[in-house]
């Protein structure tokens, strides 16, 4: 309902809803964004604050805004300095890597297709998108039996 909006993350509080809607968090690390203002103030040792937000370049701005030390709260510490990408450009190229092959478990031959096309819209907006593989994905390994070969 807000183009940005904060939130606290004990378990998966933040990154939980934004996996579920579509949008983007960031679990910050203890202390980088101050925790004043937030209530109660009794598990904050045990808390992430963290902004949410509809895009990777407002959660950016966000980000560049909240953290570093408010002068309250004694435990925040000093902002980073960072690019957040703010006044570049959005017509830098991309470089995705997908897979839908051995590894990722069974996958229905729609959602297959819908990743390559995903992948091909990509390629025609100047992006570069490769089918990539994860030798390593073709193994799994039982409890006390050794490596066994998927597929």
């Amino acid at each position: 309902m807000s183009p940005i909006d904060l939130g606290t993350d004990l378990a998966i509080s933040v990154r939980g809803p934004a996996a579920h809607t579509g949008i983007v968090s960031l679990k910050a690390t203890h202390g980088r964004v101050p925790m004043t203002g937030i209530w109660p103030p009794e598990p904050r040792r045990f808390w992430h604050v963290g902004p949410m937000a509809r895009s990777i370049r407002d959660l950016s701005l966000a980000f560049s805004q909240l953290a570093g030390q408010d002068g309250q709260d004694g435990y925040s510490s000093n902002a980073i300095s960072f690019d957040n990408g703010i006044g570049s450009s959005n017509k830098r190229p991309l470089r995705v890597g997908w897979l839908v092959g051995p590894g990722c478990g069974p996958i229905d031959g729609e959602v297959a297709a819908t990743v390559e096309a995903a992948a091909e819209a990509l390629k025609q907006l100047g992006h570069t998108a490769e089918s990539v593989r994860f030798p390593a994905l073709k193994y799994e390994i039982p409890a006390k039996r050794g490596f066994r070969q998927l597929g």
